[in-house]
């Protein structure tokens, strides 16, 4: 379980795509249909200890308040797990050892 450091939201950043063959790794949509424009919701954790926004995000309905964005961020970062915090922390230290090319 881990818990918001902060949020960032890029407004209208794009349309959900409409094909179920385009996967996009990583984007999590809440509340979005096919076709839909939405806000992106970048967010950090506490508990990475890095000053990098978690290697997920959210995708949420345009106009979203920072209020319900922080409320759906904090809802998703009680399920993410130790190890995926670990995991991600080992990627970052490696990427900050040796380079990110």
């Amino acid at each position: 379980m881990a818990t918001i450091k902060s949020i960032e939201i890029m407004r209208n950043f794009g349309k959900r795509p409409t094909s179920d063959n385009i996967i996009i790794q990583g984007n999590n949509y809440i509340g979005i249909e096919k076709g839909q424009e939405y806000d992106l919701v970048k967010f950090s954790i506490n508990e990475l200890n890095k000053p990098y926004f978690w290697n997920e995000t959210l995708c949420v309905p345009t106009g979203t308040s920072k209020d319900v964005a922080m409320k759906l961020a904090s809802e998703y970062a009680a399920d993410i797990t130790e190890q995926s915090i670990k995991e991600y922390q080992d990627f970052l230290n490696y990427g900050e050892k040796w380079g990110w090319d």
